[in-house]
């Protein structure tokens, strides 16, 4: 949630164009696995940026976790090929309700629902984590008042 991540595709090229260039994610399990297919991807592909002529897309929220981020490229026929590239994201330091407001806020404003939905996602994740430990920590201090004779 605090660092940005720029995704670039700004040398591909084609006779066929116009291109367009869409960014999505998936666990990078699913690659590593080395079965996937392409129905396979896109079937489990969180999207980030819809289909556009845009090269660049900056993915402001980006989830903890372990990624393969994807730039699905379409010639003028339809035609595709995706590229990946695999992305660990840590946790986030302390992120403040401000900067979350700010970028929904900005998000909304642009119409891009997508961006909106990261946002939510990445937050609810590291709010997960965030109750997960404090369910942990409960369960260790009531175990150790529950062996004090």
């Amino acid at each position: 949630l605090s660092t940005a991540v720029t995704l670039r595709a700004p040398q591909w090229q084609d006779d066929d164009e116009p291109l367009e260039f869409a960014y999505s994610y998936v666990p990078a399990a699913l690659l590593a696995s080395g079965n996937a297919t392409l129905q396979t991807l896109e079937n489990a592909a969180k999207p980030l940026a819809a289909r556009s002529m845009t090269k660049v897309y900056v993915w402001t929220t980006p989830e903890r976790g372990e990624w393969s981020v994807l730039c699905t490229i379409y010639d003028a026929y339809g035609a595709k090929t995706v590229l990946s590239s695999p992305l660990t994201v840590e946790a986030a330091s302390a992120v403040q309700s401000d900067q979350i407001n700010s970028l929904l806020t900005s998000s909304g404003a642009e119409g891009n629902n997508d961006k909106m939905s990261n946002i939510v996602a990445s937050v609810a994740a590291e709010l997960n984590v965030a109750a997960e430990r404090r369910r942990r920590r409960r369960l260790s201090e009531s175990s150790l008042a529950t062996s004090d004779p």
